[in-house]
């Protein structure tokens, strides 16, 4: 199962996340290939902004989202 999942209108997506030179398990590519196979969309992230670029080619929200600083006290 990948981190996130999006139901969307046009279809399901899923979203690996790994850390910079992270792989995919092999039930990761797996999971993967069924899920293509079954006509649900599947990518991996290793950063912020690759995951934000992915979002908005799937069009899961508006192409203007911005991401506000991490305030340490809340």
């Amino acid at each position: 199962m990948a981190d996130f999942i999006f139901i969307t209108p046009w279809g399901i997506h899923f979203l690996e996340l790994k850390r910079k030179g992270g792989k995919l398990s092999d039930e990761q590519i797996s999971f993967e290939t069924a899920a293509l196979t079954a006509g649900a969309y599947f990518a991996m992230a290793s950063s912020y902004e690759e995951a934000i670029g992915i979002l908005k080619d799937w069009n899961c929200f508006a192409r203007t989202i911005h991401a506000l600083p991490i305030n340490p006290n809340f």
